[in-house]
């Protein structure tokens, strides 16, 4: 009797809790597809002190060309980039663009990490937002310390803003390139490029300086009115000049001074406040170009634009 009583509730009280053993321990959870919760992602000051110490922690400043570190540097951003949702906007449909270093032997290959939002259709060429993610850009003022702050916070601002921008698609896809050394070979196919730097001595620490050598007449006074009431936008435009490609170039000198000047956890929270509303900015400055694209037609002479007719 003891046994059948045993077997019988045995039979009956398995239906009732596996269910709820794979309800616990997530057997039956569905993960949403990647960048599927990034629509509501926010850039804030916590967010990027963590992106922050994570890219600081792969020591990405320190890569050098070619080398088996870049290979490993170049996959945790593709691995980066795709978590956050973004698409492959690389060759052959990866995240990546090799092009040969300069008087090497070796026949060594840099590498850089595209990625790209979806857009319903590409309006010339979309919009690429880029920076350098294995120099330090050292000058004078700046000790080693400084210069692999300066150097990871062009990076997390990409990153950031990348992440907040990966889940809002829109008409014109938006890339992303952390590049090696210099070259920017995906540029070819955009008609704009955003390239983040950091600014040199001299220059304000709380001002984020746009400078834009070739855009558009029309589109300035959809650009200048970006200050908000942390960080003071600094445009300077040189106005309507004749580019090949990119059509429209425009260096970002993002202001990180406070933040890796530091002395006590007050100037390293300000510095932290002024980098995120940087890439806010910058966020912003990205949508208004998106926006503007449609308006632009260009003639013959592919070197220049034409004014918006009527």
């Amino acid at each position: 009797m003891t046994i059948y009583t045993r077997v019988h509730l045995k039979n009956f009280l398995v239906p009732l809790i596996l269910p709820l053993l794979i309800l616990l321990s997530g057997g039956c959870h569905r993960d949403a597809p990647p960048g599927a919760k990034r629509v509501k992602a926010l850039i804030t000051a916590d967010g990027m002190q963590h992106t922050l110490f994570v890219v600081m922690n792969h020591n990405l400043s320190r890569v050098t060309s070619g080398s088996p570190g870049e290979a490993h540097a170049a996959n945790w951003l593709a691995d980066t980039f795709s978590h956050y949702g973004l698409r492959p906007g690389g060759s052959r449909q990866t995240f990546f663009v090799e092009y040969p270093l300069p008087d090497n032997n070796e026949h060594q290959f840099a590498r850089n990490v595209v990625g790209q939002t979806p857009g319903m259709r590409v309006i010339n060429g979309g919009i690429l937002l880029t920076t350098v993610y294995n120099r330090l850009d050292t000058d004078e003022s700046q000790s080693d310390s400084e210069a692999v702050k300066a150097s990871a916070a062009r990076v997390a601002l990409l990153l950031e803003i990348a992440n907040a921008t990966a889940g809002r698609p829109g008409d014109t896809p938006i890339y992303f390139s952390a590049r090696s050394e210099r070259s920017i070979p995906e540029a070819k196919d955009v008609s704009v490029v955003l390239n983040l730097q950091n600014s040199p001595a001299g220059f304000g620490n709380d001002t984020l300086h746009i400078a834009a050598d070739s855009i558009p007449s029309q589109w300035k006074p959809f650009l200048g009115n970006l200050s908000d009431s942390l960080v003071h936008v600094d445009f300077d435009y040189h106005g309507l000049s004749s580019s090949v490609s990119p059509n429209v170039k425009i260096n970002i000198l993002i202001p990180t001074k406070a933040w890796t000047h530091a002395a006590d956890n007050k100037q390293r929270q300000k510095g932290l406040n002024e980098l995120a509303h940087s890439a806010q900015i910058i966020r912003k400055l990205l949508y208004r170009i998106a926006m503007l694209q449609p308006e632009i037609s260009t003639p013959g002479d592919s070197t220049q634009f034409a004014p918006h007719p009527g």
